[in-house]
């Protein structure tokens, strides 16, 4: 957890909107999940290695609904692990986290960096 940070969670402004990025159960325990609630994130990215993500699901699911943020999850399997849940992208297009990981096509703009992903 990077609750122990003097600053808990890092922001990026950039030309597709605010980016945000925490780790794990960050998303949902502690100081960083209470400042999480209060940012107008346009996307954040969450590393994760974790069997399950109920929690996970049920916070993106929150975070979107109240703030209309993009919540793409990469979750890695655990060590030894028999079973675990694969990450997923909660956005507009799913009433719940959808199992999966999913790519969000990007529209290409002249005055960003950005290419468009397929």
């Amino acid at each position: 957890m990077i609750e122990s940070s003097p600053t808990p969670l890092t922001c990026l402004s950039t030309p597709i909107g605010l980016v945000g990025m925490t780790i794990c159960r960050d998303l949902f325990m502690g100081s960083s999940a209470a400042v999480l609630q209060s940012l107008p994130l346009d996307w954040l990215l969450v590393p994760s290695m974790s069997d399950k993500l109920g929690l996970h699901k049920m916070a993106a699911k929150t975070i979107h609904d109240t703030r209309g943020t993009v919540i793409a999850v990469a979750n890695q399997q655990m060590p030894d692990a028999q079973d675990f849940d694969q990450g997923f992208v909660h956005h507009d297009k799913y009433e719940e986290g959808k199992p999966g990981l999913t790519i969000i096509t990007v529209q290409y703009s002249p005055d960003s960096h950005l290419r468009l992903v397929k």
